[in-house]
């Protein structure tokens, strides 16, 4: 009891609260979510993330299928000038592609993104 007559003291520990782990649109569950860091703590590095993935498909379409400026601003819903910046940003920085990166295991349960 608290020290007000008759009202019990909530636990307020974390496993003790109903929490709905309804994900988001990157996981249907937290828990299984591939992401190093959830998207609502951490909105700028995730958007940096979905702009540096977009921006790489940008190039591979580009490298793989020799589309112009403008049927690649078609493709992908963007501005010429949008596709300019993004194969002149690609000319001075590494590729960092998926050869590059390291893949997590996924959790027992979890399907893979």
């Amino acid at each position: 009891m608290s020290p007000r007559k008759n009202v019990p003291i909530i636990d307020a520990l974390p496993e003790h609260y109903p929490y709905r782990d309804d994900g988001c649109d990157v996981s249907p569950s937290c828990l299984c979510c591939p992401l190093p860091w959830c998207k609502y703590d951490d909105p700028v590095t995730y958007h940096r993330e979905l702009r540096e993935s977009r921006d790489s498909e940008v190039i591979q379409v580009k490298r793989d299928q020799g589309k112009s400026v403008p049927e690649l601003a078609q493709h992908f819903g963007l501005s010429q000038r949008t596709i300019h910046r993004i194969v002149e940003h690609a000319k001075h920085v590494p590729s960092t592609g998926p050869e590059h990166r390291t893949e997590e295991a996924t959790p027992p349960g979890c399907h893979a993104l």
